[in-house]
């Protein structure tokens, strides 16, 4: 009977855990797109806070991922290599097929090119990671028998984030991203890393172009 008894409250905690996990990443983003038309940075400081919260103090998480930078090995020049070759790839693409959205933001306003630069540098990447990658790969592991299922949750959660922008690209390429980032820390399990990178990419779409499908007042 304890067994049995054990059994139930584990999968009642799995049901919990799904149901949360389906209200804050799927049912939240979509209320946000359809109902709150405001900048969701506030949401996005505000989850980080909850989540670094819940993960500091949470004995069975380890702090140092908040500021573990891995000793410089071929990481560092994997990382490098993919973002360069994205920023080629980016800039041909942009170039001769959609020449309008080239260096977008810098030709319509370059003060607001710096103002996003420094918002999304300083205040969006960070946050977002602390959410993504490790409230969900801590927290939802109990989800998943592999690793490989959380670098799904995480990614997807991420991606249907973005549905706030209401367009179909801004969710593709962050899901692709997605991806990179979760194998990253996997792989490091160094949030300041993995925030780099997202950083890299970033500044790389608001500034050579197609920034402006991640763009609704603030940097995303």
């Amino acid at each position: 009977m304890k067994k049995l008894n054990e059994k139930v409250l584990s999968l009642q905690n799995l049901g919990y855990l799904w149901l949360e996990y389906f209200l804050i990443f799927l049912c939240a983003p979509v209320g946000m797109a359809l109902l709150v038309k405001v900048t969701p940075l506030p949401f996005i400081l505000l989850g980080g806070m909850i989540a670094f919260y819940l993960l500091y103090n949470d004995e069975h998480f380890d702090k140092k991922i908040f500021y573990r930078l891995p000793p410089l090995t071929l990481e560092y020049a994997r990382i490098l290599i993919q973002v360069v070759l994205f920023a080629g790839l980016l800039y041909y693409f942009i170039a001769h097929f959609t020449p309008k959205y080239l260096f977008f933001f810098i030709r319509k306003d370059i003060f607001l090119w710096v103002n996003i630069i420094l918002i999304y540098t300083f205040l969006a990447v960070y946050p977002q990671e602390i959410i993504y990658r490790a409230l969900i790969f801590h927290r939802y592991a109990p989800l998943v028998k592999e690793e490989k299922g959380l670098i799904h949750l995480s990614a997807f959660a991420f991606a249907f984030g973005h549905v706030i922008y209401l367009n179909p690209f801004s969710v593709l390429l962050s899901l692709l991203g997605g991806y990179i980032f979760s194998f990253t820390y996997v792989r490091t399990r160094s949030l300041p890393l993995v925030y780099l990178e997202h950083l890299l990419y970033g500044l790389i779409l608001y500034t050579i172009g197609f920034g402006n499908y991640f763009y609704s007042g603030f940097a995303g």
